[in-house]
């Protein structure tokens, strides 16, 4: 299932429930398609040497 695929259910269900307001499942249509949990990695902090 795509991520559009999940958001568009996700819409349809809270507005069959009675919510108006956005899920806010993502900031506009043109991201609905971008994945949900990916996050870039990040170079592990160094101590100082003391």
């Amino acid at each position: 299932m795509s991520n559009r695929e999940v958001v568009s259910r996700a819409r349809e269900v809270l507005r069959e429930q009675g919510f108006e307001q956005h899920p806010c499942l993502y900031c506009s249509d043109a991201n609905a398609d971008a994945p949900f949990l990916c996050q870039e990695e990040e170079e592990p902090a160094t101590m100082p040497v003391l």
